[in-house]
């Protein structure tokens, strides 16, 4: 009978947790997997586009390379998939064999009880071990404790029933995890024949591209051209902001110094400033500090350009694209064409567009420049001592000095006779004199 209450009160105890899988991840997979289909389709129509034209060589290979870079990313994310299904077989196998494993003592333990009730199952013996109680509430536990192992034994019959339940789910997980791994690596080897096929496609444009290399020289040529011509405005420009910018914080210094000046003097005319003692420590400290509250800031700039300044570096990595929809055709720094022993530098990037395309602030300022080189427009807008151009325009809707909001229209892209120019937007990132990568301050299309 002890051995019997023991079990009982061990088995009650036995409890069955399980762990929810973290369907979240899969889905921001699988989420980011259609979001890279759904730019690869994009790329495709952009790419039939510009094959009616045999000029627009350099786009056609930036996107099939940009093509071949999305499919290995979708190639990736289905791995991970695959590895995330592989995580949950593993765990929902674990799971059935520990429930295998409780079933099976609960089966044994609740045989026990069985084999002691029937042993137990005349009345006399019930009333035997009532009756044989010490005291009359002796007796009334005895009953209770018949009446708990009575539902105990039920209960028994109920926990193998979840039990089972339980490891009949799991199988059933287990099978749609194996039906979705089949799947994936499906997908993964439709996936890895798209690659394949991309890659002897990007390898033909390359082909292409040896045998029109002298045209493709001519038209890079005229692109290192534009590009100078761009930049030698630019330079300029910058150059004279820099200056003014200069002039407008010394006007401010000075005008500062004299107000400063101004107060301390009212405040030796004050009788009521003799009163407040002088000490040998703060004779000379506010001649040396700046006033309170206000920030240490260079020199060569204004507070209010400091402050946009200051705004727009925060803002790194975070920065909307100057175009809706577009793809890069040539990146900061040095550009090669695969194949061919043709480069050329560049200080921005070029985003390629549809001809006519809306051009946007990427950041509120103040417009420094209105330009043309060749017969398309450039604008600068000034951020503080930060400058972003917007290069090879058709036409533009603000003029110089005026106040700019991010994502305000600034011109549209260019439409030019030139194919190879036609949509391409020039833009530029600069801190002062100093260009820098716009990459690494545009955010992430997708």
């Amino acid at each position: 009978m002890k051995r019997i209450i023991i079990t009982l009160f061990s088995l009650l105890l036995l409890q069955t947790s399980f762990a929810q899988p973290k369907g979240q991840d899969k889905q921001e997979l699988e989420r980011k997997r259609q979001e890279t289909l759904k730019e690869i389709d994009e790329i495709n129509a952009n790419l039939k586009e510009i094959q009616k034209n045999k000029k627009q060589g350099i786009a056609e290979l930036a996107l099939a390379r940009k093509k071949l870079a999305l499919r290995q990313s979708v190639i990736n994310n289905i791995n991970d998939q695959i590895h995330a299904i592989d995580e949950d077989i593993y765990k929902n196998n674990r799971e059935v064999y520990r429930l295998k494993n409780d079933l099976d003592t609960l089966k044994q333990e609740y045989a026990k009880s069985i084999v002691y009730a029937y042993k137990s199952r005349s009345s006399f013996d019930f009333l035997n071990f009532i009756f044989s109680a010490n005291s009359f509430n002796d007796a009334i536990r005895r009953i209770a404790y018949l009446r708990t192992y009575r539902s105990y034994r039920a209960q028994q019959a109920e926990t193998i029933k979840k039990t089972q339940e339980q490891i009949n789910e799991k199988l059933g997980l287990l099978k749609i995890n194996k039906q979705k791994k089949g799947e994936s690596l499906q997908d993964q080897n439709k996936e890895a024949e798209k690659l394949a096929q991309e890659k002897q496609e990007k390898d033909q444009i390359v082909a292409k591209f040896k045998s029109q290399e002298k045209e493709l020289a001519s038209v890079v040529a005229n692109k290192r051209k534009q590009l100078a011509n761009y930049k030698r405005q630019i330079d300029a420009i910058v150059a004279r902001e820099i200056r003014e910018a200069k002039e407008r914080a010394e006007k401010e210094r000075v005008a500062r110094l004299a107000k400063e000046k101004e107060e301390k003097a009212k405040e030796k005319t004050n009788p009521v400033t003799s009163v407040i003692p002088k000490t040998e420590n703060n004779t000379n400290a506010s001649s040396n500090k700046p006033a309170a509250g206000r920030k240490e800031i260079p020199l060569n700039i204004s507070e209010a350009d400091y402050a946009l300044a200051t705004e727009f570096r925060s803002n790194q990595n975070r920065l909307p694209w100057p175009v809706d929809n577009g793809y890069l055709t040539a990146h900061f720094g040095d550009n090669v064409i695969e194949g061919t022993k043709i480069h050329w530098n560049s200080s921005g990037i070029t985003i390629s567009t549809s001809p006519n395309a809306n051009v946007k602030a990427v950041f509120g300022g103040e417009v420094a420049s209105v330009f043309n080189v060749e017969g398309n427009y450039g604008v600068i807008i000034r951020h503080g001592n930060y400058y972003t151009t917007y290069g090879n325009l058709g036409s533009v809707s603000v003029t110089k000095n005026s106040a700019v909001k991010a994502g305000q229209l600034i011109g549209r892209a260019g439409s030019s006779d030139s194919e190879e120019e036609r949509g391409q937007v020039e833009f530029m990132v600069m801190k002062e004199t100093s260009y820098l990568n716009p990459e690494s301050w545009l955010r992430d299309r997708r």
